[in-house]
Order: C-alpha cells, then sequence, then structure tokens
C-alpha cells in the first residue's frame, strides 16, 4: 500500500505542478482565457481525490497494524521494508524543499514586476497579473508541500499525532475556494 500512495504522490504533484504552469500562463495570456478557469477547477479537484486516497489508505494502515499487534515478531524482509521507506520521504523532503524555494524565486520576481506596475515603469495589466500568478503558484505549492508532508509523515501528519483527516480537507477547501474567487472563476 506504501508504494501506491508513494506513486499516487508522484503523479499528483507532477499534475499539480504542470496545472500550475497552464494556468499562470493563461493569466499570462500565453494560453485562452478559458484555460485557467478549467486548470484551477482541474487542481482543486485532484487535490480533493489525492486527499481521499490518502484518508482510505491511512485508515487501511491503521487497520492493518491494528490487526497485526505490536508483540509480532519481526519478520526477516523487515529491516529491507524500513530501509525501503526511507528512500522515498528523502525524495518528498527534496520535493518540498525545491517546491519552497521555486515558490519565493518566483513570489519575488512577480512581486517585483508588481511594484514595477505600480510606478508605471511597466504598463498593461501586470499588478493583475502577478498578483494572480501569486495567488495559483502558492496555492499550488501548498497542495504539493501538503502531499509531501503527508508522505513523510512530518507534523500533524505523523504517526504519533491523531489528527482528523477531515481538517486537512476543510483547509484546502477553504483555500481552494478563497483562490478561485480571487481568480474570479
Amino acid at each position: 500500500m506504501e508504494k501506491i500512495q508513494n506513486s499516487i504522490a508522484y503523479l499528483f504533484i507532477g499534475c499539480v505542478a504542470i496545472l500550475a504552469v497552464i494556468s499562470v500562463f493563461g493569466v499570462w495570456n500565453l494560453l485562452d482565457d478559458d484555460v485557467i478557469s478549467k486548470s484551477f477547477k482541474t487542481i482543486g479537484l485532484i487535490a480533493f481525490a489525492s486527499i481521499i486516497i490518502a484518508v482510505a489508505g491511512n485508515a487501511s494502515e491503521k487497520h492493518k497494524l491494528a490487526k497485526e499487534g505490536s508483540d509480532a515478531p519481526e519478520a526477516p524482509g523487515a529491516m529491507q521494508s524500513q530501509i525501503s521507506e526511507a528512500v522515498p520521504h528523502k525524495a518528498f523532503a527534496g520535493i518540498r524543499q525545491t517546491t519552497t524555494v521555486f515558490l519565493v524565486v518566483c513570489v519575488s520576481i512577480l512581486a517585483l514586476l508588481g511594484a514595477l506596475s505600480i510606478w508605471e515603469v511597466m504598463g498593461g495589466e501586470i499588478l493583475e497579473r502577478s498578483f494572480s500568478s501569486m495567488i495559483i503558484l502558492s496555492f499550488a505549492a501548498f497542495i504539493i508541500v501538503l502531499t509531501c508532508l503527508t508522505r513523510e509523515k512530518i507534523g500533524i501528519f505523523s504517526e504519533k499525532k491523531h489528527s482528523s483527516p477531515a481538517i486537512l480537507v476543510f483547509i484546502v477547501l477553504i483555500v481552494w475556494f478563497i483562490a478561485l474567487i480571487a481568480s474570479g472563476f
């Protein structure tokens, strides 16, 4: 189940990244106007679907652990399983760090473009496009980082914490709706 969840997480991260780029291209009129709203709605749909898959996988793992019990002797292949689980966690940590750096660089450049537009160095709708691009990239980074944290089992997603998956669903949906409203659907 762990390998399936990791594969789905990699696929999901790739989809979110591609759709975020498509959405930003739509904001800057490099693609059709309809593309931005469809891409943003698709990002939200994929985020919701991955949350359902993650919750189902976590419930399945908890049920499996409860069924096996903590007194079970360690199987001969258990050490190899623990080693193979560490590799995806490192990969997700790298993705998370790269996403954060990419977001900081992009938001800095977009803020500079917006400031140049405010001071009328650059004309047109640069300020609005910069702001919209920041929203899209921030939301995509938020979803990617949450996915990585889930797979790394860090923070509220750690096995030691008992948080409700409904809280995660609620947070993602609220951020998605705010971003949809801010982008003008």
